[in-house]
């Protein structure tokens, strides 16, 4: 799910936002949408919800709308999640770190044991 991450220096007003620079070019270019689109989105720390563009500047690369918050982000809310696992190859390593990363583990120990057979 991609969200777009608005922040407090975007607001002009109590809920309009304008997005310049790398944000516009990925809603103009990439995401290709129009006046009247909505986006997912959310407020930086506080709140997850919906984007709706008002204004498309493409010569300025400026998109200006107005956020609507549907749930507030509470991080308390969120339970600790340890995972604890055993050292694998690296493309299996790669593939639980990455996992981990987008299901919001909090820590990562991994394991390392020594077969004693392969030691003598």
């Amino acid at each position: 799910m991609n969200l777009l991450i608005l922040e407090e220096n975007e607001r002009i007003s109590d809920s309009t936002f304008v997005l310049t620079n790398r944000k516009a070019e990925h809603i103009l270019e990439i995401l290709k949408s129009e006046k009247g689109d909505v986006l997912k989105s959310g407020l930086y720390n506080q709140s997850i919800g919906k984007f709706y563009i008002q204004k498309i500047d493409k010569i300025k690369k400026c998109v200006t709308g107005y956020y609507k918050a549907e749930s507030n982000v509470n991080s308390s809310s969120y339970s600790q999640i340890n995972l604890i696992a055993s050292l694998q190859r690296p493309q299996t390593l790669k593939k639980i770190i990455q996992l981990s990363a987008c299901t919001a583990i909090s820590s990562i120990f991994f394991l390392c044991l020594i077969n004693q057979k392969n030691l003598i």
